[in-house]
């Protein structure tokens, strides 16, 4: 089963999963005799890239949404009242 199956769609696991893996990719550099210190950073796929991006967006989208509401509540003259619980 892979890691991913695992998580169960989850999108804050699934972003801090993508977190460790950023973090060990910046570990692994590239031997080059050309590069100032004779070595560069390993780059990102096109893959990896899209992987981290849709699983950073899934995490972030739900606090987007809440943000929203919770702004639109704040905007809503009915709801005066509650203004300084928000």
């Amino acid at each position: 089963m892979s890691r991913v199956a695992e998580m169960g769609g989850r999108p804050q696991d699934m972003c801090e999963f993508l977190m460790q893996a950023v973090q060990k990719k910046e570990l692994h550099h590239i031997a080059d005799p050309n590069a100032p210190k004779g070595q560069y950073l390993a780059d990102y796929s096109k893959r990896e890239r899209d992987t981290i991006y849709v699983g950073m967006k899934n995490a972030v989208s739900p606090l987007r949404v809440t943000l929203r509401l919770i702004s639109a509540i704040i905007d809503n003259p009915k709801y005066n009242k509650f203004n300084p619980m928000l």
